[in-house]
C-alpha cells in the first residue's frame, strides 16, 4: 500500500470509527490544510515595520534629482522582498504564503495622490499591507500582497 493510500485509510477509518476530530486534524491527517495555524499567519505589523525601515533608509533626505526613479524603486522592492522572506523564514521554513511586492516613486508637488487597490481572495488567510513615505520632494508607495497556498 502506497503513503498517500495509507494516509487515506488512515483518515477514512477515523471519520467512520473513531472519536470527534477538528477539520483541522482531519485536513492534516490528509495531507492537506486550508487554513494556516495561529502560529503561521502574517504579522503584519512587523511587515509595515520592515517597509517603514526599508523606505527611511533609502529615501530620507533625498529630493527627486537625487535619485533614479526606477532604479531607487527596484532597490526598495528588493530590500522589502528579502525582508519579507526572512520574517516568512522565521513563521515556518516552508511557508505557503506567496507574495507581490510593488513599490512606485512619485515627484511630489503639493498634490493630493489616491490610490486603489481591488483584489478578490480568501479574507480569512490573505492579507495587504501598505506603507507610504512623503517629504517634500518624493511619494513613494509600496504594497505587499500576501496570498496564501493551498
Amino acid at each position: 500500500m502506497s503513503k498517500d493510500q495509507e494516509t487515506t485509510h488512515v483518515a477514512d477509518n477515523v471519520l467512520t470509527n473513531g472519536p470527534n476530530h477538528t477539520e483541522e486534524s482531519l485536513q492534516s491527517l490528509m495531507g492537506f490544510r486550508f487554513r494556516p495555524r495561529f502560529n503561521e499567519t502574517i504579522n503584519l505589523v512587523m511587515m509595515k515595520q520592515v517597509m517603514h525601515d526599508v523606505h527611511r533608509e533609502n529615501l530620507q533626505g533625498k529630493t527627486w534629482d537625487d535619485l533614479d526613479p526606477k532604479i531607487t524603486s527596484n532597490e526598495i522592492s528588493v530590500s522589502i522582498n528579502e525582508g519579507v522572506k526572512n520574517i516568512c523564514k522565521s513563521i515556518r521554513e516552508d511557508s505557503r504564503y506567496k507574495y507581490i511586492v510593488q513599490t512606485f516613486i512619485s515627484k511630489f508637488n503639493s498634490q493630493l495622490l489616491g490610490l486603489q487597490t481591488r483584489c478578490i481572495w480568501d479574507e480569512s488567510t490573505d492579507r495587504i499591507v501598505f506603507e507610504n513615505f512623503i517629504n517634500s520632494y518624493i511619494i513613494c508607495s509600496s504594497q505587499v500582497i500576501f496570498a496564501y497556498y493551498y
